[in-house]
């Protein structure tokens, strides 16, 4: 059985810099990309992710973020016409990049905001696809992660 959360926050090992962390949250109500109020579930999430669960609300739509931890590789679960946004916090390396596969069809409305002084964010969401997509992290066209 999968667990639901409103944000997820996924630690980043990475090879330079300090401790950094990819936040995935549903782009619907108060929109918060802090990972210091994410809490760690052990036996719930991956060692070392942390997350907030839903809150449940009255004939509210499916969970914005769903995670089964119990295959080899986690699965993120994510929801069609629903709008996520995306964020690194923390000490990533200054040139480490988010990349995705959604950002190559027209169908997936991917969005990458850099400003400067701040560490890139960015938003996206997914009409009529079905199968699966990757993220990959790259510090100067290495991937990292």
């Amino acid at each position: 059985m999968a667990d639901t959360f409103e944000r997820l926050a996924i630690p980043l090992a990475l090879r330079q810099g300090g401790p950094a962390w990819l936040v995935l949250t549903s782009a619907s109500g108060e929109i918060s990309l802090d990972h210091k109020d994410c809490k760690p579930l052990p036996g719930i999430l991956p060692l070392g992710w942390k997350g907030i669960y839903e809150k449940k609300k009255p004939h509210s739509l499916p969970a914005p973020i769903t995670v089964d931890a119990t295959t080899e590789l986690p699965i993120i679960r994510l929801f069609e016409t629903r709008s996520y946004e995306w964020a690194l916090r923390e000490n990533p390396p200054e040139n480490l990049v988010l990349e995705s596969s959604l950002k190559t069809s027209q169908k997936r409305h991917w969005t990458v905001r850099k400003r400067e002084g701040q560490l890139d964010a960015g938003s996206f969401s997914v009409v009529n696809h079905l199968g699966r997509a990757s993220f990959q992290l790259k510090v100067e066209e290495e991937t990292v992660c």
